[in-house]
């Protein structure tokens, strides 16, 4: 991790290969669309 200039830590994940990065992408973006289309209908 790293600490940031307010002194809390950071962790950055960094996929082991591409299968891995499309797979994060994919949940990464679903939730995201999932939490604007709850947002849209408050």
């Amino acid at each position: 991790s790293r600490k940031r200039p307010d002194g809390t830590h950071q962790d950055v994940a960094h996929p082991v290969n591409n299968e891995a990065r499309r797979l994060i992408e994919e949940k990464i973006l679903a939730a995201y669309e999932e939490e604007l289309k709850k947002r849209s209908s408050e």
